[in-house]
């Protein structure tokens, strides 16, 4: 399926349960899928999202034939049960992602690898620690326990506003 450019948000429960649906292409113009937008959509195989700045609660959840996502470098927010016991291999989540929700990737067993590209946050809200809220590579509340032999792969270390912490 191919959107049309010009429509800025997949609505929630959008496609959920279309059980025909293989690959979708998301337009540059789309920045937000929302919650359950594509949940138990089985014969979903791939999902271009490069223009996309948030995916939402249990978007592709239930997606369990999706194998691939391109990555996004506007990508700042991926939700809770995002990709859950989805088929995806390698996430590479791109240079703008800033929070990922609990359990976003609980329950894929076919994850290998996980590349975060922490770069600077100049205006990110930060918690109680100063950091931003990408997961720790232990942290089985967003990675879940059910993840395989995931290895998590960072590129540098993180600063904000120009400083390492």
């Amino acid at each position: 399926m191919v959107m049309a450019e010009g429509v800025t948000t997949i609505e929630e429960n959008a496609f959920s349960g279309c059980s025909n649906l293989k690959r979708v292409v998301i337009p540059s113009s789309i920045t937000t899928v929302g919650e359950g937008a594509f949940n138990s959509c089985l014969k979903l195989t791939s999902i271009n999202v490069t223009s996309l700045v948030e995916i939402g609660t249990n978007a592709f959840a239930g997606c369990t034939s999706l194998k691939s996502m391109t990555r996004s470098d506007t990508l700042t927010t991926i939700g809770a049960n995002a990709f859950m016991d989805s088929a995806i291999t390698r996430l590479d989540l791109g240079k703008s992602i800033a929070t990922v929700s609990a359990t976003a990737f609980n329950a894929m067993n076919k994850l290998e690898d996980v590349y975060i590209w922490r770069s600077e946050y100049s205006d990110y809200q930060t918690n109680a620690n100063r950091k931003p809220n990408v997961p720790d590579q232990n942290d089985d509340s967003v990675w879940g326990s059910n993840i395989g032999d995931a290895h998590v792969h960072w590129d540098n270390e993180l600063k904000i506003n120009g400083t390492v912490i």
